[in-house]
């Protein structure tokens, strides 16, 4: 529920910056990397995650993106350093909503990436691209029909959508 989704957030990310700054990538990538190789870093490999999210999301220049779960900004910023797109990024942790706009400032992307502290569940637009990487696991399963109602409700009718999530039996 809306409610208790922002409150198990809080619970798990809203931590300390520091602390996931000791296991993560300089980046903050949270979820699976894409190691193309041996021998690659676990920097390498989240940079190359997030060059074969962009290249399955067929960016053209103008689009909308929607970025659900959108963590601590680096998928939402790398979009818009190689495409010429708007990007929202939605988030219900607090940390991860204050450096994902500082990060945006910072690389000079403010007004072509913003961050929002909302439930996907609340917006109302329509997007050309939607993305989620590493969120959908938090959805629960009595929930994905829910999630997948909502993004087609928000994913103009030819757009793409891309869902990268941990696996389920």
């Amino acid at each position: 529920p809306v409610g208790r989704a922002q409150a198990n957030v809080h619970h798990h990310y809203d931590l300390s910056r520091r602390l996931f700054e000791l296991f993560l990538d300089p980046s903050l990538q949270y979820s699976c990397a894409y190691f193309e190789h041996p021998g690659q870093s676990l920097a390498e490999a989240q940079r190359a995650k997030l060059r074969h999210v962009a290249a399955k999301l067929r960016l053209a220049p103008g689009q909308r993106v929607l970025d659900i779960g959108s963590g601590w900004g680096g998928l939402a910023i790398h979009l818009a350093s190689i495409a010429d797109v708007e990007v929202t990024g939605v988030t219900l942790s607090t940390e991860q909503l204050a450096l994902a706009r500082e990060r945006a400032e910072t690389a000079g992307f403010a007004g072509r990436v913003r961050f929002e502290l909302m439930d996907y569940r609340l917006l109302d637009q329509r997007f050309d691209r939607i993305v989620s990487v590493g969120m959908f696991e938090h959805v629960g399963v009595r929930h994905y029909p829910e999630f997948f109602g909502k993004v087609d409700s928000l994913l103009e009718k030819d757009g793409v959508a891309l869902l990268h999530s941990i696996g389920r039996t």
